[in-house]
């Protein structure tokens, strides 16, 4: 898959979105061969965070396939640094702070040619900040979920892909749908759902559903029975 190098910037509205998005980038970018520079905080807490989505964070690092940065007192311009020299320009997923936003620029400037992925939070953001963030990225886009009910929730991943995490049975999968319906309109998406704990039959026929009548470019990180199931549903919906 040929990437395109962009800038771009996500606004997030809860540390649960901001996760999601973290473990999207990460599963979509690793497998692909793309070295990951990870900016943030606390990569320790990082690390157990991404347990929950069977992604072993210490592992890829030591084997090189990550790069996790601590966070210093530029870690932007670090980050740009340490892309500038690669061979293939890797995929930047930076954790940005207000008062770093007057540093974007050189992070671009720096890496120039890679694909780079800012993070930033609502409540740390005012209105001046994102006029700032407006100038110096390609995108900018707040990221809310998609449905939320508190039993399952669907957001959007940084390549567009629809990421489900909960539960989904009768009292949600008609919501559940809808979401498809609206945000699988235009084009094919990748659904993932390796946070999805419990889906019941009707949920697993709606997904082998997507896959089969083409409306999903396909059902990633599936648990092992929810995987199992979707293959049997889709044999018999394909009949």
């Amino acid at each position: 898959m040929t990437r395109h190098a962009s800038h771009d910037c996500a606004i997030v509205g809860s540390f649960e979105e901001r996760l999601e998005l973290v473990a999207s980038f990460l599963t979509s970018a690793v497998p692909e061969g793309a070295t990951v520079l990870v900016g943030c905080p606390s990569v320790a807490q990082l690390a157990d965070d991404l347990r929950a989505w069977d992604i072993d964070l210490d592992e890829l690092e030591r084997t090189g396939r990550v790069v996790a940065l601590r966070a210093r007192p530029d870690p932007a311009v670090e980050l740009a640094l340490r892309a500038v020299g690669t061979a293939t320009p890797p995929r930047l997923l930076v954790w940005g702070r207000p008062w770093l936003v007057a540093r974007e620029s050189v992070l671009g400037e720096l890496a120039r040619g890679a694909e780079i992925l800012c993070l930033y939070t609502a409540w740390e953001t005012t209105p001046e900040h994102r006029a700032r963030l407006g100038s110096l990225h390609d995108v900018v886009r707040s990221v809310p979920s998609l449905y939320d009910d508190g039993l399952l929730r669907v957001t959007e991943g940084p390549d567009g892909e629809l990421l489900l995490a909960g539960e989904c049975d009768l009292s949600n999968v008609s919501a559940l749908a809808e979401v498809f319906e609206s945000h699988l309109a235009a084009a094919p998406r990748i659904v993932d759902v390796g946070r999805l704990r419990f889906a019941d039959v009707r949920t697993v026929r709606l997904l082998a559903g997507l896959v089969d009548d083409g409306a999903a470019a396909g059902i990633r990180r599936a648990r092992p029975l929810i995987g199992a199931l979707l293959g049997a549903a889709s044999s018999v919906h394909g009949r």
